[in-house]
């Protein structure tokens, strides 16, 4: 007797998310409500888009493999790496080093209290044997869309809670 499957959830596709949000900015800006209303309806559409584009939407990896191309496997949300282990930690070193200005990878640490006290601190430390040949980086055009796609969602976000501030009032 062949045993059944579990059915995997089935995630929306980027057109139809995106159709939806649509028809409800359509919808919102049709809604005899007040402007604050619209407009955090509005925001909050867009948000939401943002967020799916960035966490869970389908994409493909684009982390550069050794050989200089980038990688095509699947994966879900910009965000995220394929299931390779380093493709998912290089997206991660990527965003930690963008937001911080740090170097999150493995050849950039150095144990606490392995250099005696008043020697200064290497701003970059030779990499390790261990540490990949390669950067943990991602293509200029699959940043660039991040880059906007992120910016839009974060200003979306900030005009929600101002409208939703003002309405409030």
């Amino acid at each position: 007797m062949a045993r059944k499957r579990k059915r995997k959830l089935k995630l929306p596709d980027r057109a139809a998310v995106w159709l939806v949000l649509i028809i409800i900015v359509v919808a919102a800006t049709n809604h005899r409500g007040t402007v604050a209303e619209k407009v955090i309806v509005i925001s909050l559409a867009i948000t939401v888009g943002c967020l799916y584009e960035l966490l869970i939407g389908p994409s493909q990896c684009r982390v550069l493999k050794q050989g200089g191309g980038a990688c095509h496997n699947n994966c879900r949300g910009r965000l995220h790496g394929c299931w390779i282990i380093s493709h998912k930690r290089a997206k991660r070193a990527a965003i930690f080093q963008r937001i911080t200005n740090r170097d999150l990878s493995p050849r950039s640490r150095e144990p606490i209290g392995s250099r005696p006290a008043g020697v200064p601190v290497p701003a970059r430390v030779a990499p390790s044997a261990a540490a990949p040949a390669y950067p943990a980086a991602v293509p200029r055009e699959e940043r660039a869309f991040d880059r906007a796609v992120a910016i839009v969602g974060a200003l979306a976000g900030v005009v929600s809670a101002i409208a939703a501030v003002i309405a409030l009032h």
